[in-house]
């Protein structure tokens, strides 16, 4: 392979983001590779030395573009409760349920960031009709009080059937999962945690949606339609679902059969 394939080659690899630490591994390694022997074996004329520092300029200039871009690409996905979730460190594991979903006798396994609907029909129609505020809290709480007004908490039949935002919205039934799905496919901010809920010493297990209001992370929980600082003494969490990645705070606890994890 000659110089400049080679250097083509590092170019064209920065278009598959997904494989680019890879691909760029293995062509500096070829690259640094090919420079050594020529170097070392044939040895280079003043010449020849200029072109391969000026290839190897050009190479790091391309690295650090792409690295830019990768990171604003990530940036331009982050809600805030990414971005709280990767200040506390939390690790992503986005694992799959096994039959959570159940539609007649089907049972479909389930990743919980596909529960967060945006660009659902139903779940616009019911954003557009709740009042608009800059106030991130009064916003996260007036989705939280539509939900509250619009499903009646119901048992699902069976252990924590999941049931898509749209179906949930149009019947006006659901269980906490379905309250916190909906409320965050409504506003893609806020997330769904799965976790506890704590009183005089009785541990349930429970659903409930968050978000981050001035850096803290809040309950918005329309269950009972309250909203709390999450880490009160009511509540606890294992895991936060957001559009992107689910967040493992505390992995003690499944809430289910996996059938794959990270």
């Amino acid at each position: 392979m000659s110089i400049k394939e080679l250097f083509n080659n590092f170019k064209r690899s920065f278009c598959n983001y997904q494989e680019y630490e890879d691909e760029r591994k293995k062509q500096s390694d070829e690259f640094n590779s090919l420079m050594n022997k020529l170097a070392y074996e044939r040895g280079l004329s003043s010449k020849q030395e200029e072109i391969i520092i000026k290839l190897k300029e050009e190479r790091d200039i391309y690295y650090k573009k792409s690295e830019e871009c990768i990171e604003d690409l990530n940036n331009a996905e982050l809600t805030p409760v990414d971005a709280y979730c990767k200040r506390k460190g939390y690790k992503i594991n986005n694992f799959v349920y096994k039959d959570k979903i159940i539609i007649g006798d089907i049972k479909i396994p389930c990743n919980l960031r596909e529960m967060i609907t945006p660009n659902s029909y139903v779940v616009e129609k019911v954003r557009k009709s709740i009042a608009k505020t800059d106030i991130k809290f009064l916003w996260y709480q007036r989705v939280m009080n539509k939900v509250a007004e619009l499903i009646e908490w119901t048992l699902d039949g069976r252990y924590d059937n999941y049931y898509y935002p749209a179906y949930t919205l149009t019947t006006g039934k659901g269980d906490c999962d379905d309250f916190g799905f909906s409320q965050c496919s409504i506003e893609p901010e806020l997330a769904t945690a799965f976790g506890f809920y704590i009183e005089n010493e009785n541990k349930v297990g429970h659903a409930f949606a968050v978000g981050v209001v001035n850096n803290e992370l809040w309950v918005f929980d329309a269950v009972p339609n309250k909203s709390i600082i999450a880490e009160g003494k009511n509540y606890s969490i294992n895991y936060i679902i957001t559009k992107n990645n689910i967040y493992v705070v505390d992995g003690s606890t499944d809430f289910g059969d996996i059938l794959w994890s990270e």
